[in-house]
């Protein structure tokens, strides 16, 4: 059995490091027992708080017990919930994003598309559709509130089938 069943990393962030990407293999514990494959001694994180198991073409998250809270694209889960590139888990104090380890595959098109954007020790999750716009100004989709980013800054906008 391959070890490398989907080909998909998290990216971890903790607020104020700098992020960092592991990839998953067969089986990828967390949490901050150093027996974990992953281990990470920050708050709200237990022993052993979640796995994330190959299952067929991806792979599964379950809390590893009762009290771990787990939140997966924002809902609280206590049973196994299939996870992907794209899917933002939390737990504790750290926010994990699933991505595809080869980004996006020649000749595969998108409808939306998520990035992610770190400023100032900060994650932003940022679903687009068909534009977004990032800047200090009011009315953009994300705002910052940093003087190194001018009022509207970027703009993300999908073009055909890509961003």
């Amino acid at each position: 059995m391959s070890t490398d069943f989907a080909g998909l990393n998290l990216i971890v962030h903790v607020r104020g490091k700098n992020p960092r990407r592991i990839g998953l293999s067969g089986v990828t514990t967390v949490g901050t027992n150093p027996d974990n494959t992953l281990c990470l001694k920050e708050n709200g994180i237990s022993s052993r708080h979640f796995v994330i198991a190959a299952a067929g073409d991806g792979y599964t998250l379950m809390p590893a017990d009762d009290t771990a809270s787990v939140v997966v694209n924002g809902g609280r889960i206590s049973a196994p919930t299939p996870v992907g590139a794209g899917d933002v888990i939390e737990a504790g104090d750290v926010r994990f994003l699933v991505e595809d380890q080869h980004g996006a595959a020649k000749g595969r098109s998108f409808k939306k598309a998520r990035f992610l954007l770190f400023s100032a020790g900060e994650m932003y999750i940022i679903d687009v559709g068909e534009r977004a716009t990032i800047g200090r100004g009011a009315g953009n989709h994300v705002t910052l509130s940093d003087n190194l980013i001018s009022r509207r800054h970027c703009i993300i906008y999908r073009k055909d089938e890509s961003f």
